[in-house]
């Protein structure tokens, strides 16, 4: 009977140990999969292919561009790749359904451009120490938006000021072309309205080494980075996302500092409850915590919607979008007498 109970005991382990190597082994790459990183040759995906583009502004009409960047949208099942293909269903249905959902905040800002690029798998990404991570952040998927952007700016942007709006893996993108694109084509960095890097740190590191940038202290600012990562009033845990010496704005109030932005100045969210999407007035008030730099939000009423307590409970509020102030305020040009003839005024979006 005890050898029985033994040999019980080490088949569970057994099976224990081969499910955690299954699980290791499925987020790593293969023997045979080489994970290109900066400074590889790397070729970009070709945008002169208009399939390659998820929305090109057929009429661009208004007097400034909104270039997007989606987020982490690749999940590779069993046996695909590290970095995805250009023409990975899952990762184009679901940067569509960013770009419907999200993205169309900045649908009456201008005119829309949104390009494919080629994403990593965030799971096996996250698992690396930061600046080994940014090897490979820096390597397939930046080739990629670096050649989408500059082939919209050669093609498509015909000198118009222009936005970019990035989130997520798509936020460390737009830090990639602000970082680099920017620096070594500085008539173009002249017409940046705003970058709004949202769901990825900025840190006050980073604009130190790259003195050209500068970030946002108030709402009539131009040039400027918009970043912030969002969390429940009382979360205490880390985000993936955050990096140490991170700066933040709170865009309800557009203040670096503790002072609240209450949720009477919310111009409305659009929140998923289940079979469809539902604007709630006055979701959230907004703080920065100037410790941790992150904004802070306190919701109201939020149990008179499921999805909303659920997201309350996960502290990290990634899905509550304050959504109407973008769609009715996001940016009104106005002629003044300041350069090129243009005041942008701009408004907010979260995360």
């Amino acid at each position: 009977m005890k050898k029985k109970i033994i040999l019980i005991f080490l088949v569970v382990i057994a099976i224990v140990i081969c499910s955690a190597a299954f699980l290791i082994l499925k987020s790593s790459p293969s023997d045979e999969e080489y994970v290109p990183k900066e400074g590889d040759d790397i070729v970009a995906t070709d945008y002169s292919d208009i399939n390659n583009w998820l929305t090109v502004a057929e009429y661009p009409d208004e007097p400034v561009d909104v270039f997007v960047l989606y987020p982490t949208m690749y999940s590779p099942g069993e046996g695909d790749p590290i970095v995805a293909f250009i023409n990975n269903e899952g990762m184009r249905t679901g940067a569509l359904g960013f770009v419907d959902k999200v993205a169309s905040a900045f649908s009456t800002a201008g005119n829309m451009f949104a390009p494919y690029y080629r994403q990593l798998d965030a799971v096996w990404t996250l698992t690396l120490p930061a600046g080994e991570r940014d090897q490979y952040i820096n390597g397939v998927p930046k080739t990629d938006v670096t050649a989408a952007f500059d082939h919209y700016i050669q093609n498509f942007n015909n000198g118009r000021p222009f936005i970019i709006v990035g989130h997520s893996q798509g936020s460390s993108m737009a830090k990639a072309l602000l970082f680099d694109y920017m620096s070594e084509n500085p008539t173009v960095y002249e017409r940046l309205v705003a970058a709004y890097v949202i769901g990825y740190s900025v840190t006050q590191d980073e604009l130190d080494e790259h003195t050209h940038l500068k970030f946002a202290e108030n709402a009539t600012d131009t040039g400027v980075i918009i970043s912030y990562n969002t969390v429940s009033e009382d979360f205490t845990g880390e985000l993936s996302t955050w990096l140490p010496n991170s700066i933040a704005i709170n865009p309800m109030n557009w203040s670096r500092t503790d002072v609240t932005a209450e949720a009477s100045a919310n111009r409305g969210s659009f929140v998923d409850v289940g079979n469809g999407y539902e604007k709630v007035m006055g979701l959230a008030d907004a703080t920065v915590d100037t410790e941790r730099k992150y904004v802070r939000l306190r919701m109201s009423a939020y149990s008179e919607c499921r999805s909303r307590q659920e997201m309350y409970s996960r502290g990290t509020l990634s899905t509550a979008k304050i959504y109407h102030s973008i769609t009715s305020t996001c940016v009104r040009m106005r002629r003044t007498g300041c350069k090129d003839s243009w005041q942008i005024i701009r408004s907010i979006i979260f995360d």
